[in-house]
């Protein structure tokens, strides 16, 4: 996929028509020798010219050899939405849903080597949530942790100062935060730098148009910081 990635941003600023830069991304698919495997993750983020890349590529996959998974928050207010959008209008013998449970503490124990005493212990404090869990698991201190908030912020607290402001910044956005927009608010003497160095510590997700902080928009049961950096 890596030549498929090249070709899309080679041609992707000289087609301003959504449909032809989608019928030329798909072309560069159909061009394979082997079937395709498409994976969009966290639709629920997704802007509206990806919502209408999935759903004109969802509606064509049966006919050009592509298995297309996509990932997606399912509360009604976020991601409920996006899914219906995305597959509007796809055929529902060609759509699969998996519904993703909570860790249990045997699937603790067994991807971290823990006791069953502390892997129920890390159970009991996450709630079987993976993000949570996995922070749990990092190397984080773990004692102080107590819900997703608490790992939020410890994760936050591993920027240096001259990185902080810019994860400060892009918390202000309800959503995803244009990455002109955080380079210029942040108030930082190199602010390129601090967010290239905040994304290499994986506080904050970096993409051409914009950055998110995906440890901010989970559903902790407690207020927390909006924003997607």
């Amino acid at each position: 996929m890596a030549g498929v990635g090249v070709a899309f941003r080679a041609m992707a600023p000289e087609q301003p028509d959504r449909i032809a830069l989608f019928s030329q991304t798909l072309s560069l698919f159909s061009r394979r020798t082997r079937p395709t495997l498409v994976l969009i993750e966290d639709i629920h983020w997704a802007d509206d010219a990806t919502l209408d890349f999935i759903r004109f590529l969802a509606r064509r996959v049966r006919d050009h050899g592509i298995l297309l998974i996509l990932t997606s928050r399912e509360e009604e207010d976020e991601g409920r939405p996006q899914t219906r959008r995305a597959l509007s209008g796809v055929p529902r013998d060609d759509v699969a849903r998996l519904a993703l449970d909570p860790l249990s503490p045997a699937a603790i124990r067994d991807m971290s080597g823990l006791s069953e005493a502390e892997a129920q212990r890390i159970h009991a404090l996450s709630g079987g949530s993976a993000f949570f869990v996995s922070e749990l698991l990092s190397g984080a201190p773990s004692t102080s942790l107590t819900n997703v908030q608490d790992a939020v912020l410890s994760r936050a607290d591993r920027l240096v100062p001259a990185e902080r402001p810019i994860l400060d910044t892009a918390s202000i956005f309800p959503r995803r935060a244009e990455r002109r927009l955080v380079l210029a608010l942040a108030p930082c003497a190199d602010a390129e730098t601090a967010l290239h160095r905040a994304c290499c510590r994986k506080t904050t997700g970096s993409s051409p148009s914009g950055t998110r902080w995906p440890a901010a928009r989970s559903k902790p049961p407690c207020p927390r910081p909006q924003g997607e950096t």
